[in-house]
């Protein structure tokens, strides 16, 4: 049996966890199918001020749906009480029947539905002299009623995408993605899969639903992999703390600016999951975290409302150029600033540094911050966070925030991965940590087996100490089923050309190809990983789209405060630094010689990981010369040996030996750049002044 329960707020509800106790001691009956859902659904309704919520919530395929209302035995028959109950269960049964109703797939008829949804009063220690008859819905007290009643509750059983259309309505996930209407030509065109991949119900899982419905007095941490659904879960989040306190302030920051569009149409979408409006969007502050002139953010809000100069991005560069963001957060941490938010939600947080989440803390009552890590990406990242260094200490030398181990809620781990097929995600972590890597060092390492379990890997062999041979595999239920299915043989696919020109003619082809088997344009993103080329590339690729009679929108010429990721009947082209957090159905990554140049590279690597993951079906890999040879290699061996991670756990100082070499290279690039910006180039002059453009 699933139970959806903060253990916290049930315990002070003894009349629930009674009731909840006798649902979990009946044998009679199979219930191992049902869900459990306590304190939710919330739902705003126009005859309450505030919000509404079901005290407990049964759902099963065979047994239908039971709304409880669990109470302790009235002992002074207060009419009153009495009144505000019936009206409560009234509203409750009413609104979620509207719900169902008009779902098609759940109708028996017109007006009746293919499940018995039942509303009930449990009375917990119940006093033999009382009776409830001026109540409006049935009381029961005993498990002898209770087995009756789930019994008599039956239908016939629904499918099993009727139940997980049951339950996404119930959960209020139902329509957060709207399959497009796609031309298909035949079932396995690349339109008709995709369609098919957005056409399925997705139902939250336990940890996710976990994360999203239940909200902590305090800090939250959220972990999961590119494609785990973190912002969607913090999108659901926001929706249900707007809902539960309308009047409290809540701020969601991110990284990547493009990202604000999906998270405001997220939002609205869950909130009307449960209300028939629209969120107030004066309680709801959508900021990127250090906003503009154009643009608000979190530090340049800060800075308006405290009457405090904010340091521009030139000087804090000047000041400190490695990080200039963490740089202006840490002199504004050092103020007393006014608290601003009741809540803080942070997306992309491993993008953050740590005087960043130190300022959204100081912004927000009683540490109520809740931020999604990715485990993996920093770009990439692969040790693990310390709360406690990233939040840092009070004048009293204690720490901010600590996790204290005693709250499951506290630190939730998502091990699923819904956006990747498992083959793309698998070659994306073989070319990131440099597995197949022709020297045979790997360039990046995860410190234990438990970490590479953290991520929804198995260890099959190999205890992660140095010199240990090592053997991971992905298993498929930690990956969508259907995309893996339909895209195994076909979600990664790697081609090496002679020159740019051939390059990009070859990807406008295919991509024209691509739209011509039934993808839209805005389904397909070009990810350019050569800095050194972005502009030549993108000018020949453009080009070549619209002489096929399709658009194109770059990223790369975009206004600087835009927050949009894609554009109806455009192909998107962009840098992997702006394509952070969004995601498209077919990708296409150019220029990956770039990255084998300097095959070692750590910060090439993330890159590359960070662009396979952006995609929901197809992932095609380009580049030129023997570079890009050098990745086909390492992709033909991950697939000779049948998907899985083989390879000789490096020592901790080999890794840290290949950092520190690509550190001071980095460092010299950074001088040099400092040195041209001062004399007034640009970023693209200072390019062609250092290096030679391909022919």
């Amino acid at each position: 049996m699933e139970k959806n329960i903060n253990e916290t707020i049930l315990n002070q509800d003894p009349s629930a966890k009674g009731l909840i106790e006798l649902i979990e001691s009946i044998k009679e009956i199979d219930l191992s199918a049902a869900s459990i859902y306590h304190h939710f659904p919330f739902y705003v309704d126009e005859t309450f001020e505030g919000s509404l919520n079901v005290n407990l919530l049964f759902i099963d395929k065979n047994f239908g749906i039971l709304i409880f209302k669990c109470v302790e035995a009235i002992d002074n028959r207060d009419n009153n009480q009495i009144i505000a109950l019936n009206n409560d269960l009234s509203v409750l049964d009413s609104l979620i029947y509207s719900k169902l109703i008009k779902v098609m797939s759940l109708q028996a008829k017109r007006r009746e539905l293919k499940v018995n949804a039942t509303t009930l009063v449990y009375i917990h220690n119940p006093k033999l002299d009382i009776e409830y008859n001026d109540l409006n819905f049935d009381v029961f007290s005993t498990r002898a009623e209770l087995i009756e009643i789930i019994s008599t509750n039956a239908k016939t059983p629904l499918t099993e995408g009727e139940f997980k259309e049951l339950k996404a309505t119930i959960e209020g996930s139902r329509g957060i993605v709207n399959p497009k209407d796609r031309p298909a030509k035949t079932a396995n065109s690349k339109g008709a899969i995709l369609s098919r991949i957005e056409s399925e119900i997705w139902n939250f899982d336990l940890e996710q639903k976990r994360a999203a419905l239940f909200t902590i007095d305090g800090p939250q941490r959220i972990r999961g992999l590119a494609g785990s659904g973190k912002t969607v879960i913090l999108a659901r989040k926001v929706a249900q703390i707007h809902i539960q306190e309308p009047d409290a302030h809540i701020l969601y920051t991110y990284y990547t600016k493009a990202l604000y569009d999906i998270v405001k149409r997220y939002i609205t979408k869950f909130y009307r999951q449960f209300s028939e409006k629209d969120p107030n969007w004066d309680k709801i502050h959508i900021l990127h975290a250090w906003g503009g002139k154009a643009l608000e953010g979190v530090y340049s809000n800060a800075c308006k409302a405290n009457n405090i100069m904010p340091i521009n991005l030139s000087t804090a560069k000047s000041i400190k150029p490695s990080d200039p963001f963490d740089f202006v957060c840490e002199d504004l941490v050092k103020m007393n600033l006014k608290i601003q938010y009741d809540y803080s939600i942070l997306d992309e947080a491993q993008d953050f540094p740590p005087n960043f989440y130190r300022l959204c803390r100081k912004l927000t009552k009683k540490n109520k911050v809740v931020w999604a890590y990715d485990d993996f990406q920093n770009i990439l990242n692969v040790n693990i966070q310390n709360e406690k260094e990233t939040f840092g200490k009070d004048s009293a030398g204690n720490y901010n925030i600590e996790f204290k181990g005693d709250d499951a809620l506290q630190d939730i781990v998502l091990h699923k991965c819904y956006r990747n097929p498992k083959d793309a995600l698998v070659c994306a972590f073989a070319l990131g940590l440099g597995i197949y890597n022709d020297s045979n060092v790997i360039v990046q390492r995860l410190e234990s087996n438990e970490h590479w379990e953290s991520l929804g890997f198995i260890v099959e062999d190999g205890d992660s100490k140095a010199g240990s041979n090592m053997t991971i595999s992905r298993p498929d239920e930690n990956s969508p089923l259907l995309k893996n299915s339909l895209l195994n043989v076909d979600s990664v696919k790697m081609h090496c050309f002679n020159s740019l020109n051939q390059e990009c003619e070859n990807v406008a082809d295919a991509i024209l190809t691509d739209i011509e088997d039934g993808l839209f344009a805005e389904d397909i993103a070009v990810i350019c990983l050569d800095n050194r080329n972005t502009k030549s590339y993108f000018s020949i690729i453009s080009e070549r789209l619209e002489q096929g009679g399709v658009n194109s929108f770059n990223l790369m010429s975009a206004p600087n405060d835009n927050t949009t990721f894609k554009v109806k009947d455009h192909v998107t082209l962009t840098s992997i630094y702006k394509a952070k957090g969004n995601e498209t159905g077919s990708v296409y990554i150019i220029g990956v010689d770039s990255v084998f140049d300097n095959k070692d590279s750590i910060n090439e690597r993330n890159k590359l990981f960070t662009a396979i993951t952006r995609s929901h079906a197809w992932v095609t890999i380009t580049g030129i010369g023997k570079s890009a040879e050098l990745c086909k290699i390492e992709i033909d061996k991950l697939i000779a040996n049948k998907m899985k991670l083989i390879f000789k756990q490096p020592s901790e100082e080999e890794v840290v030996t290949i950092r520190q070499d690509i550190a001071k290279k980095d460092n010299k690039i950074n001088a040099i750049a400092e040195e041209i910006n001062k004399l007034g180039l640009s970023k693209e002059d200072l390019l062609k002044r250092l290096f030679n453009e391909k022919s």
